[in-house]
């Protein structure tokens, strides 16, 4: 029977060598920063893996394309340097962008330093209701 629990210290250890056998070469060691909850899997007296739910910083920027492109540009400039500044001030350790455009992936690495993000990005709405 597989049930959740709340993460004990030797739990630690046991995720890090499922990490380490299972994980690692797919994504770095998580971080407890910025967690909301989080809790060990177990069965049958062994732990099985690690869940947790952290806080993710999204950027948002919402332009009038039909500006001129050097006012556009300086929007995303003044924008993304806000943004990064909001985030840290907030203590999160991750910025996240969403966007499909490849010149805005290639602004957004080069000037800014983001990288790709591995695997798919999945999400789902919660009804608040």
């Amino acid at each position: 029977m597989v049930h959740l629990r709340a993460i004990r210290e030797p739990d630690i250890l046991a995720v890090d060598d499922i990490w380490r056998k299972h994980h690692s070469s797919d994504f770095g060691v998580p971080s407890m920063d910025n967690v909301i909850e989080s809790c060990t899997l177990e069965s049958n007296g062994q732990v099985i893996g690690l869940g947790m739910v952290k806080l993710f910083a999204e950027g948002i920027i919402v332009l009038d394309k039909d500006i001129p492109l050097p006012s556009r540009a300086k929007g995303i400039i003044i924008g993304i340097d806000h943004a990064l500044d909001v985030v840290k001030r907030a203590g999160l350790e991750q910025f996240h962008v969403f966007t499909d455009d490849p010149h805005y992936i290639e602004v957004l690495k080069k000037h800014w330093g983001f990288r790709i993000a591995p695997g798919t990005v999945l999400y789902r709405e919660i009804d608040r209701g």
